[in-house]
């Protein structure tokens, strides 16, 4: 009843129901793209024969296992900059859809990503030209990709929607823009201590594992490479970006930045014993990562679970676990109306 009933009220609110309407359809068609793209397309003998190149055209930090640490830093900007402009965001006004607009740049759209991925089949085919011009072509392929999404953003949200929204919030925009710069690279330095996480992470796996599987491995590793964790022929190295040390800095910030936007609101004594089971959430959501990433390897494929599934699990389990974590915890440490 309370569901049915907030959804009513989410109605009445116009603006706010379109806004979050939209960005539903926006991030479903991004992410449906991103994961058939993963999943499968790329699979393809025909993607394989002619689309697929080199590492040489691709930004170290957006390929392999650094994506996973742009990723973290995009939702925690994407995050911060929600919580921080939520009232502005509740108080949007609606905007009437064009449908001619709306065809033109989902056609714009449509043809940054054909483009794209023509001018990857180029590459393809002529490898000894594009060598020679490695870091335009990498640049330009970038901003098809940039394109694709603007134009789509556009299509879905409305030109007038997109341009009074950036008017009324380009500095906070670009402040979250380079704060999510910052976070990046601040992921980087956070993960030199990420060796003791990874050996906990790695032996309490290989004891999990051992309740079920006989042909169980460990080894410590070293500091540089980390623990070796295998099951029944399937080993993988709990790297850096496997230790979790990335989704705790990611909790870290979010938990700190709800902190300090609403510190009048909340009872601090509840935020602070709140904060445990968080950490510890957070650390017990990787593990549990890593074990299914090793059961998909072991049950389906070794280069999906090690791929696409590693790459992609990580930020959408974060996701899902932090979600819950604040709306149920949310309601524990605010303070009663009366008390504010």
């Amino acid at each position: 009843m309370k569901i049915a009933q907030k959804w009513k009220e989410l109605k009445k609110r116009t603006g706010l129901y379109q806004f979050l309407i939209r960005s539903v359809v926006f991030f479903s068609i991004l992410f449906g793209l991103y994961f058939a793209l993963f999943l499968w397309i790329r699979h393809l003998p025909f993607f394989v024969k002619y689309l697929a190149i080199g590492d040489s055209y691709y930004i170290p930090w957006l390929s392999g296992l650094r994506k996973t640490d742009f990723l973290n830093a995009i939702v925690f900007a994407i995050i911060a900059f929600v919580v921080w402009n939520r009232e502005s965001i509740k108080a949007v006004k609606p905007t009437r859809r064009r449908w001619g607009e709306t065809v033109w740049m989902a056609c714009l759209s449509l043809l940054s990503i054909a483009a794209h991925y023509f001018l990857k089949y180029w590459i393809k085919v002529n490898p000894g030209q594009a060598a020679a011009s490695a870091g335009f072509l990498t640049g330009l392929k970038y901003l098809l990709l940039l394109c694709f999404v603007a134009f789509l953003g556009m299509a879905v949200y409305t030109l007038d929607f997109t341009r009074s929204f950036g008017k009324r919030h380009w500095k906070s925009i670009l402040t979250f823009l380079a704060i999510g710069a910052v976070y990046f690279y601040i992921i980087q330095l956070f993960q030199k201590i990420w060796y003791h996480l990874s050996y906990f992470v790695a032996k309490t796996i290989y004891h999990m594992l051992s309740l079920t599987f006989d042909n169980v491995y460990f080894s410590p590793g070293t500091v540089t490479q980390g623990p070796r964790l295998g099951v029944e022929g399937f080993m993988v190295g709990i790297s850096d970006a496997c230790s979790g040390i990335d989704s705790l800095l990611l909790f870290l910030s979010l938990y700190t930045l709800l902190l300090v936007l609403d510190w009048k609101r909340l009872d601090l004594k509840r935020m602070f014993i709140l904060f445990i089971p968080g950490i510890i959430g957070t650390v017990a959501y990787n593990i549990l990562r890593v074990y299914v990433l090793l059961l998909v390897g072991v049950y389906y494929d070794q280069q999906f679970a090690i791929d696409t599934f590693h790459t992609n699990i990580g930020w959408i389990l974060f996701l899902a676990f932090f979600m819950l974590f604040w709306h149920y915890g949310s309601k524990w440490v605010y303070l009663p109306r009366n008390k504010r």
